[in-house]
């Protein structure tokens, strides 16, 4: 199989930004901004239908979606460095994943899952020291 990565050898990928469903967009943000410190990046639409947050080099747009099936299934992976406090702070939030709790994973990384208010998951993880 061919490295598909070398077909554009002079882009590099810097980040990305995922794009999550909400069905109220402002109590999602509301939400991001109280739990994990996240601040509103920028807001379209009244009642807001896109809504971007920003948290250290983390970024994350969310969208006015009432499709349950779209809420049940998205979700994101976010990289972070202290996961063990942010972590305490969710539990103390009671928004942990049932089942997401704080585990060592077999691919090389410490990581937990939490539900925003609309149930999609957000996975938050740390690679382990080495």
């Amino acid at each position: 199989m061919a490295n598909r990565h070398l077909d554009i050898p002079e882009t590099i990928f810097a980040f990305a930004v995922p794009m999550l469903p909400a069905r109220d967009v402002d109590a999602t943000v509301t939400f991001f901004e109280s739990v994990l410190g996240f601040r509103r990046d920028f807001a379209r639409g009244e009642p807001t239908e896109h809504a971007g947050m920003k948290r250290d080099g983390a970024e994350i747009h969310f969208f006015r979606c009432d499709d349950p099936r779209a809420l049940e299934t998205a979700g994101c992976r976010i990289r972070v460095d202290g996961i063990d406090s942010l972590y305490a702070r969710c539990v103390n939030r009671g928004v942990v994943h049932p089942d997401g709790k704080l585990a060592p994973k077999p691919w090389g990384s410490r990581e937990f899952a939490m539900l925003d208010p609309d149930g999609v998951v957000v996975t938050f993880f740390e690679p382990l020291q080495r």
